[in-house]
Formats: structure tokens, C-alpha cells, sequence
């Protein structure tokens, strides 16, 4: 994977990109996200992180439909990020387009329990 990362970058081909971060979404909208896709930077996989996780309540979005991210990762990250609190979405790797309103209704209800 590193020398793949290294010598490929970090935007997959078109049809990954489709396939496992668009899978809920309708073809019109998969083709925009697939076309509009931006290379993260290599720096997100490649440097350490040396600054602790905050002590601060934390919300997981878990998306049952995840093509990207089956359900055993994002387990592991659920708790190596300690997160207090999960809501579980019927939707794939981007909600935030499948299901915006949903999405912000959790977001919404997370942060009004937050409030001091």
C-alpha cells in the first residue's frame, strides 16, 4: 500500500470511486462526485499524528452502507477515537449527500446535548 500510494497518489480510478464511495447515491450524482474528486494529500497517510485525542464528548456517524469502510473499521475507530456517542445511518460513505437533512438533524441533536 505505501509504494502504491507513493507512485499512484491518492485519488483512485473513477470506477472505485463510484463503486465503493458512491454506492447509495443515483448515477447523476455518483459521475459528479467521481469528476469533481480531489487527491487528498499523501501527508494524511504517510505522517504521524502527535497530538492526543481531545477530552471532549465525540459523535460517530456510522454508516451501515459503507462500501469504504465495512462496519469491523469503523468499530475500531469508534473506539480508538473513545467516542461517547454513535448514531447509526442507513446510508453509504457520504451522507452528507445521500441523506443531507438526516444528517444535519444528528449533527443538530449532537451539539444541543453538548451546550453547557
Amino acid at each position: 500500500m505505501n509504494f502504491i500510494l507513493r507512485i499512484a497518489g491518492t485519488k483512485p480510478p473513477k470506477n472505485v470511486i463510484i463503486n465503493s464511495l458512491c454506492n447509495d447515491l443515483t448515477s447523476d450524482l455518483s459521475e459528479k462526485v467521481a469528476n469533481k474528486f480531489v487527491s487528498e494529500s499523501i501527508h494524511l497517510y504517510f505522517d504521524k499524528c502527535k497530538a492526543p485525542i481531545p477530552t471532549i464528548n465525540k459523535l460517530y456517524i456510522k454508516s451501515s452502507e459503507d462500501q469504504e469502510f465495512p462496519e469491523s473499521l469503523q468499530v475500531e475507530m469508534i473506539k480508538n477515537l473513545d467516542t461517547q456517542h454513535v448514531n447509526i445511518t442507513e446510508s453509504g460513505h457520504l451522507p452528507m449527500i445521500s441523506m443531507p437533512q438526516q444528517l444535519a438533524d444528528i449533527l443538530d441533536q449532537f451539539v444541543s446535548k453538548c451546550k453547557i
